[in-house]
Formats: structure tokens, C-alpha cells, sequence
């Protein structure tokens, strides 16, 4: 992944390592409903959870959807996701949010729905060392 190497300690003045940022979306009529969590770590890596209910241990990055990279420019979040498709093996997806105070807007299509992700204090919130 690329932006395993280029981060730098200036972008992380950006974001807050020691806070959780929070999405949830809810479709009544299909009865769904799914909260994500979003960890950074100060060397650029952060970690994605995937629940249905607000009870996830973000200090288990085992037990984390996926993981990866990020860097930030101009106030743009750009998430690095891997890809999982097998047909485009090694190519990488880049999604990006726009940093304002404690929330991060998706910066998408007109015509897609927006995700936004809240800061959130986590009291239990433990030291961590990513070992991707």
C-alpha cells in the first residue's frame, strides 16, 4: 500500500488517535441496522468495525473488518482500503472525507448517499500497536 510510506507526523494534527469516530445507518423497512467504527493510530494506520449493535471492542484489532492506511491532505481524509476484489489484485481503493471539527463527510456522487462519521470519547480506549 502506498500510503504505508508516505505519512508524515504533520498530518496526524488532523485527526485524534485517542478518540473513535462513529457512522450508523438504519433502513427500517428492511429491518438493518449497522454501526462502523473508525480507529486511527498516530503512525498512519487505522482500523474498521462493522456492528449491528453499539457494544464492539475497538481495543481487539483482531477482531477489526478490515485495516489499512491513511494520509491526509488539505483537510481531505483519504482512507486506502484493500481491495478484495480477485480481478483487481494490487490495486487499491481510495475513499475520501472531508475534516470538519469532529466529523468526517464522505466526499461522494450527487446522487449516493452520505457517510458521516461523529468523534466520539471512548473511555476504555487502550495503546494499541498495529502490527500491519
Amino acid at each position: 500500500m502506498k500510503f504505508e510510506k508516505s505519512f508524515t507526523k504533520e498530518m496526524m494534527n488532523k485527526i485524534e488517535a485517542d478518540a473513535i469516530y462513529v457512522s450508523y445507518y438504519e433502513d427500517n423497512s428492511i429491518n438493518y441496522k449497522m454501526y462502523t467504527y473508525l480507529r486511527f493510530f498516530k503512525f498512519g494506520q487505522y482500523a474498521f468495525f462493522h456492528s449491528k449493535t453499539k457494544n464492539v471492542d475497538i481495543n481487539d484489532i483482531q477482531k477489526a473488518s478490515f485495516v489499512g492506511y491513511y494520509n491526509i491532505k488539505n483537510d481531505v481524509l483519504l482512507l486506502e482500503f484493500p481491495n478484495t476484489s480477485f480481478s483487481k489484485a494490487g490495486k487499491r481503493v481510495i475513499r475520501k472525507f472531508v475534516i470538519e471539527g469532529d466529523t468526517l463527510k464522505e466526499k461522494r456522487k450527487s446522487n449516493e448517499t452520505e457517510t458521516i462519521f461523529t468523534k466520539i470519547k471512548i473511555k476504555e480506549i487502550a495503546p494499541v500497536l498495529p502490527d500491519w
